[in-house]
């Protein structure tokens, strides 16, 4: 309960602070010691609080001093035997703090005296050590994470620091110190916790406020660098696969053209990507509006990120032939009448007929090719309808294993990863749905040459759409749904650096560095 207690009065004292230095956000990025000025010295005084009402120099409070002590010990006893019960190794620093406890307590019993206080405190000198390695070393590995990730959302990096590092100052004092520093501070403990508070707080201010930067060459801020290309098949009619029946079976690659391009400058931490840009040259008056899937080939940690949009000239010297999807195949089918396994039929042949369902609903089944020229990073997203199963046909992807499906929590989202293993096949995967998109995600930078592979989806109209049709067409006993459509997404990105990339990463200030660049072309289609 105290450490819940402690979590919270630490966060009470954090957003006052944030209130009053709106400036930089997370300035200790580059300055760690800002944050344990911060937060250590708020976190010594909340633990304080319960025993500041104690004069352990007066004899009635004198006698309660082992006692206090021994309080401390029992609960760390208690919960080292609970750990110890469930197998957890920490364990042993609470018995640790629970033995040297009881030492500690012993040497205050005979009355409070500068040599029975230091005897304690030397008795607690072993727990305390062993508790600030894990300490100190936890809140620089998490203070390294949080300059990587920054806030999610508003606060959250200063939270956990400020969190961590509160109940790294409950581990240092065990419970069993506490009582131990109020007999040692006497009268001056609310005095020096008052100070100790202008202390973090004018510190928490002046880190934000003054010209202090958050970034250095050490703790460098991260830049990810796109040249993104939207693109779209050359023949407009030819973006809605369905539409043209001739291309299907044909054998025939689209060809494609770029629509747009531009550069994306993002990062993930606090401060905004337009810091970086701005000192990379671009002009805020150039800036576009993002459409929020410019990074969708690291989806989902494009969910993260912030980033600017501003002109570029295309590169179309990374690949010959841009990526692109081809229809293969479609037919329509009752639903509940095919099983998982194989079917024989001859893609090639679009049917748009099917006979009746008897009131069942019809189900559309398509296959169609991904293709790109070289190893590359990508992401295939399909939604706009309701999809039952889908299928990575055996053999296609030579040489691909690895392959793991799972739902995002928070998300419809279901992400599959493919990653290119030597010697090892795929077999046929099928998962059962319905789900409101798929997103499918692959790299393949050890494979040579172009990558062809199929994918075969089973799906029907969302079902808010299915029952409108059902009920206007109530009078057809089909219940067909022959206006579904599926949608599709394809990013493909090249990691390769290229003489463009190449030019702005040369803009870099030398407080940033790059941890991640790519050209990706972006394309949309309807089947």
């Amino acid at each position: 309960s105290q450490v819940s207690s402690l979590g919270a009065q630490v966060l009470k004292v954090q957003k006052f602070v944030l209130l009053c230095a709106p400036g930089k956000a997370m300035v200790w990025f580059a300055h760690n010691s800002i944050a344990l000025a911060s937060y250590c010295p708020l976190s010594v005084t909340l633990l304080l609080v319960p025993w500041s009402g104690y004069d352990y120099g007066q004899e009635q409070h004198a006698q309660l001093l082992p006692y206090h002590v021994l309080g401390g010990a029992l609960i760390n006893s208690v919960v080292a035997a609970v750990l110890t019960r469930l197998g957890v190794g920490m364990a042993m620093i609470f018995a640790l703090w629970g033995g040297c406890g009881v030492v500690a307590a012993y040497c205050v019993a005979q009355g409070v005296s500068l040599l029975g206080l230091l005897g304690a405190l030397l008795a607690c000198a072993w727990p305390v050590y062993i508790c600030a390695e894990t300490a100190l070393v936890m809140a620089i590995v998490m203070m390294s994470r949080m300059s990587l990730t920054g806030h999610i959302f508003i606060g959250l990096g200063d939270a956990i620091i400020g969190l961590l590092l509160g109940l790294g100052t409950v581990s240092l004092t065990g419970l069993c110190l506490l009582p131990l520093l109020q007999a040692l501070l006497g009268k001056h403990s609310r005095l020096i916790a008052g100070v100790l508070i202008v202390v973090a707080v004018l510190v928490s201010v002046a880190s934000s406020t003054a010209a202090l930067w958050p970034y250095s060459q050490d703790a460098p801020k991260r830049l990810m660098l796109g040249h993104v290309h939207y693109v779209a098949p050359a023949n407009r009619q030819q973006s809605s696969l369905c539409a043209d029946e001739g291309c299907i079976g044909s054998g025939q690659q689209p060809a494609m053209r770029v629509v747009n391009s531009s550069w994306v400058i993002a990062s993930s931490d606090s401060n905004p990507a337009g810091w970086l840009a701005d000192a990379m040259g671009f002009s805020k008056q150039d800036a576009q509006v993002p459409t929020g899937n410019e990074w969708g080939i690291i989806y989902p940690v494009s969910k993260l990120l912030d980033y600017q949009l501003y002109p570029a000239k295309p590169n179309l010297q990374v690949v010959k032939q841009l990526p692109h999807l081809k229809l293969v195949g479609k037919r329509r089918m009752c639903a509940g009448t095919y099983a998982d396994a194989d079917e024989e039929f001859i893609w090639g042949e679009s049917v748009d007929e099917v006979a009746s369902c008897e009131g069942t609903n019809t189900v559309t089944e398509v296959q169609f090719e991904s293709f790109t020229e070289k190893p590359c990073w990508g992401t295939l997203k399909l939604y706009g309808a309701d999809i039952e199963s889908w299928s990575l046909h055996p053999g296609v992807w030579y040489g691909a294993a690895n392959f793991t499906a799972g739902r995002q929590r928070g998300s419809g989202d279901v992400l599959i990863t493919r990653q290119h293993t030597e010697g090892k096949g795929l077999g046929h995967v099928m998962h059962k749905g319905p789900v409101g998109s798929v997103v499918i995600k692959w790299t393949n930078e050890q494979r040579q040459g172009p990558l062809h592979w199929l994918m075969r989806v089973r799906y029907h109209e969302p079902q808010q759409q299915r029952q409108h049709q059902q009920l206007k067409h109530s009078a057809t006993a089909s219940g067909e749904s022959s206006n579904s459509k599926l949608l599709v997404e394809l990013h493909v990105g090249y990691v390769e650096q290229t003489t463009d990339l190449a030019e702005v990463i040369s803009r870099m200030p030398d407080w940033a560095t790059l941890s991640y660049q790519a050209t990706t072309y972006i394309s949309q289609w309807t089947l």
